[in-house]
C-alpha cells in the first residue's frame, strides 16, 4: 500500500496559559473531529509500519479533540471523554492511559498503532 506523508507547518497558538504552554505541534493537530474508518490486525514494523490485513468500519467512533480534552460519541451515543496528551515522540494517551503510537497525521488521515499488540487503527478527519 502506498502511503503519501503530508507535512504541514502549523503556526502555534500563544496564550498566556501555562497549560498551553506545553502543548506540542502533534496535539495541536488533532483538534477537531475524527471518524474510526478501520483497523488493521497485523504490523510487521511499528516503527516503519507495513500495514497489512485492513478492514474498514462503516459508522465507527468519533471522536473530538480539543487542545487538552476530547470527546468520543458511538452511533450518536456518548461514549468516552476526558483529557489527552501526545508526547514528543508521538505516544497518544487518554485520561493517562497510552491509547498507541501516532505513525501518520496529516490534515485528512490519523493511524495509530497500538504499543503492546500487532494492530492499529485508522481515523479519517469529518
Amino acid at each position: 500500500m502506498k502511503k503519501i506523508l503530508v507535512f504541514i507547518v502549523f503556526t502555534a497558538l500563544v496564550s498566556c496559559s501555562e497549560s498551553n504552554d506545553e502543548i506540542n505541534q502533534m496535539q495541536s493537530k488533532l483538534n477537531g473531529s475524527w471518524e474510526n474508518t478501520g483497523y488493521y490486525d497485523d504490523v510487521v514494523n511499528p516503527e516503519n509500519p507495513e500495514l497489512e490485513n485492513y478492514y474498514p468500519i462503516p459508522n465507527g467512533i468519533a471522536i473530538t479533540y480539543s487542545t487538552t480534552t476530547y470527546s468520543s460519541t458511538y452511533l450518536n451515543n456518548i461514549y468516552e471523554n476526558g483529557s489527552f496528551s501526545v508526547t514528543n515522540d508521538s505516544i497518544l494517551r487518554h485520561n493517562n492511559v497510552v491509547i498507541g503510537k501516532i505513525t501518520l497525521l496529516n490534515e485528512t488521515d490519523l493511524i495509530v498503532i497500538y504499543p503492546t499488540e500487532l494492530g492499529g487503527v485508522t481515523y479519517t478527519k469529518i
